[in-house]
């Protein structure tokens, strides 16, 4: 099994500044895997690289902003999800994005890009969560109704031009069963 290096922890300034608002368009946490396990095939595996260490080398390089993709180490464990209605079935949707939006005080923007033909897109932003918080005693509850929300936000887009999407992910599979 591949190991993937880890980031270098001496991160050092870039020679140029970034512009305002300049944004990480993919980055990965790898929590540690007896708490987030790794799939049996992974291809590689990573080392420990948690959100603190993230938001140090942003820091560092000047970026002020970032999007959270679910690394493919993980296969289809979602076992930070919250399941919601989606399209007619409870379906299972990650809510670190949430947490680490509310970690950092960042609002949550969904983005979709609506193929129009030709070389035409529709891009759409919504703000989800202005300044998300998270209180201890609301957490789970919270999260679902943030979780609710963009599940909603998603279906009005799948149905809005529903031969714009390709899933890969099979949302209604049953985890139990053996693949």
């Amino acid at each position: 099994m591949p190991y993937c290096y880890p980031p270098d922890p001496n991160t050092r300034r870039p020679k140029f500044t970034p512009p305002a608002n300049s944004c990480d368009t993919h980055f990965h946490v790898f929590g540690p895997p007896e708490v987030f396990p790794f799939l049996s095939t992974h291809e590689y595996t990573p080392p420990a690289a948690p959100l603190e260490h993230y938001r140090k080398m942003l820091a560092v390089i000047g970026i002020e902003r970032a999007v959270v993709v679910q690394p493919s180490v993980h296969g289809l464990d979602n076992s930070a999800t919250v399941q919601v209605p989606f399209l007619g079935e409870p379906a299972p949707f990650p809510v670190a994005p949430f947490r680490i939006a509310a970690l950092l005080g960042r609002p949550v923007v969904l983005m979709v890009g609506l193929y129009r033909g030709g070389n035409r897109y529709d891009l759409c932003f919504e703000r989800l969560v202005d300044a998300p918080k998270l209180e201890r005693a609301t957490r789970d509850a919270t999260l679902r109704q943030w979780t609710e929300l963009y599940a909603r936000r998603i279906e009005h887009y799948c149905r809005l031009a529903p031969y714009n999407w390709f899933n890969f992910y099979d949302f209604w599979a049953d985890p139990t069963a053996s693949r």
